[in-house]
């Protein structure tokens, strides 16, 4: 019996269907595989989705699509929702989770958390796993600062203000009389805050010996407060956002010199989020969202002309990998988050929009793992080649 063809004419000759499908799909697979290695193996979306956690009233639904999740180097996680806390250990079992009433505040990191009402007189500590700590009592209305692997916690108004350690108890007390206490960000590692002032002024204050060690001016804008200030990750350098007309964003020591000092173009008079990872920045204005080369002040990234609601980004998170030099960041308008991973190259790696009113961005084990939280949900993503 004479074997069957499908004719079609090359060469004028006949070839078997199935046999040009076959080099089809080969050169399909060649080109796949070349796409992929430019990505450096990042295949985005569902494809490497590891774990998925929703999250709606007391229900709490766990996804694990790939059961090598457990290998990726997460360690225990925290999930901040508005009224509630849920800390997972590592294997992405549930450790400890509270819910808030309305009159109560919270603030939280992976080792524990704080909370107060609004109008109280106590600060009450916990552990991950929901154990108390110690509670304070206070006459003024506290308010926190989150510190690497414990909590740091300050009280007083704006004029003057008392450290609460983790252990329960005051340490250093800073007072300045002639203008009021804007913000503060916290250095473990020399035991001084960073305290910045509606005049434009910064002061660096060892808690310990309760004593200013420097006070400087950031910038020469013709209303010079200081709106936003926070630490890097690494404790290097610290960022700041001060001024109107123009507003200015800048990097210092920690001996206070000035490292760099830019104009971001924008006229936005209500306080903003910055952030200062290991190698970027990342500063927003009402529809423009900016990353700076830590090292210049250059710009590296920016969105322009964001589409938002009338009150524009109100919100950012921002997470940066020194190893891979990937910036996994988050903005959002109250309605709806947008959240990008970049590499070093400034590649756009993975681009979604949730709709949440935040986004919480977190990078792992070298830039391979990227972890999402949103009002509903958590999402765990990696690299392919590492499951």
């Amino acid at each position: 019996m004479s074997k069957h063809y499908e004719h079609y004419y090359t060469h004028g000759e006949p070839v078997p269907v199935s046999k040009h499908m076959y080099k089809v799909l080969k050169a399909f697979l060649v080109i796949f595989i070349i796409l992929i290695s430019a990505k450096e193996n990042f295949v985005l979306f569902e494809r490497t989705l590891a774990a998925e956690i929703k999250v709606s009233d007391n229900l709490i639904l766990k996804k694990v699509y790939n059961p090598g999740v457990n290998s990726l180097g997460i360690p225990a996680m925290l999930a901040k929702f508005r009224k509630r806390l849920i800390f997972f250990d590592k294997n992405l079992s549930i450790k400890h989770r509270r819910s808030f009433t309305n009159k109560e505040i919270f603030s939280a990191n992976p080792n524990g958390y704080v909370v107060y009402k609004r109008f109280g007189k106590s600060i009450s500590a916990f552990s991950s796993g929901g154990t108390l700590q110690f509670k304070y009592k206070t006459k003024t209305y506290p308010r926190t600062v989150k510190s690497g692997k414990f909590y740091f916690l300050f009280t007083g108004d704006q004029s003057g203000i008392g450290f609460l350690r983790n252990t329960g108890h005051i340490s250093g007390k800073f007072k300045y009389f002639t203008s009021l206490i804007s913000g503060c960000t916290y250095s473990k590692s020399d035991d001084s805050a960073y305290l910045t002032l509606l005049n434009g002024d910064i002061h660096k204050f060892n808690i310990s010996g309760s004593k200013t060690l420097w006070r400087k001016r950031i910038g020469n804008s013709r209303y010079k407060f200081i709106k936003a200030v926070t630490i890097s990750d690494d404790e290097k350098v610290i960022g700041t956002l001060s001024g109107i007309d123009p507003e200015l964003f800048s990097l210092i020591d920690r001996s206070g010199s000035l490292q760099w000092s830019i104009k971001t173009g924008s006229g936005l008079k209500s306080k903003a989020y910055i952030h200062v990872g290991n190698t970027y920045c990342l500063g927003h204005s009402k529809k423009r969202v900016y990353i700076l080369e830590r090292s210049s002040g250059s710009l590296f990234y920016e969105a322009m002309n964001i589409s938002t609601g009338q009150s524009g980004i109100i919100y950012t998170d921002f997470s940066n990998d020194k190893t891979s030099g990937r910036v996994l960041f988050s903005y959002s308008d109250g309605e709806k988050s947008t959240v990008k991973l970049l590499n070093s190259d400034g590649e756009l790696l993975y681009h979604r929009v949730f709709s949440s009113p935040y986004a919480h961005t977190s990078l792992f084990n070298n830039g391979t793992v990227f972890i999402i939280q949103t009002s509903d949900r958590i999402l765990i993503y990696c690299n392919a080649n590492i499951l």
